[in-house]
């Protein structure tokens, strides 16, 4: 009887990376992390977005990333823009560039601006530590009311 209770409290038990499966599909607004839409093809170079010309004029920025297929060829839509992921060392760099980049017309279209997404590292989410340099996604818990599901963004946009 006792060795029956153990297999069912082992089964009972959750595995210690089950707690955290549940963040798979969800995004945290990364408060230092600006998301462009709309930058002309031409200007596709991560070092030269990132000088003071550019978005560097809004503060110290600690990483450039054009959208790219997964083939790495630069992801850009029909009108020959691309999308940008520009990272801040601070939020309040953050915030300068979106005020002033959003809704700025270059070449004759507006940029659209807005705080990034990020979601939670796959490591981290099955309770092992990372193995990726320099990983670019949460190995942390986020704060709740940054946090959304894809199907929750995608509704609130559609």
């Amino acid at each position: 009887m006792t060795s029956e209770r153990r297999q069912k409290s082992q089964k009972a038990k959750p595995k210690p990376s089950e707690g955290r499966m549940h963040l798979t599909n969800v995004r945290v607004i990364q408060r230092n992390l600006v998301y462009i839409i709309g930058l002309p093809i031409n200007l596709a170079d991560e070092d030269l977005l990132q000088r003071k010309e550019y978005f560097g004029q809004y503060g110290k920025v600690l990483k450039v990333s054009i959208s790219r297929t997964a083939t790495g060829d630069i992801q850009h839509s029909a009108n020959n823009s691309c999308c940008v992921y520009i990272t801040y060392s601070r939020e309040d760099d953050a915030i300068r560039c979106i005020q002033s980049v959003h809704s700025y017309i270059l070449d004759g279209r507006p940029l659209r601006a807005c705080f990034g997404t990020t979601k939670y590292c796959h490591a981290w989410i099955r309770n092992m530590p990372c193995s990726v340099p320099d990983c670019l996604y949460l190995h942390d818990f986020g704060s709740q009311e940054d946090s959304f599901t894809k199907d929750e963004i995608v509704s609130a946009f559609t």
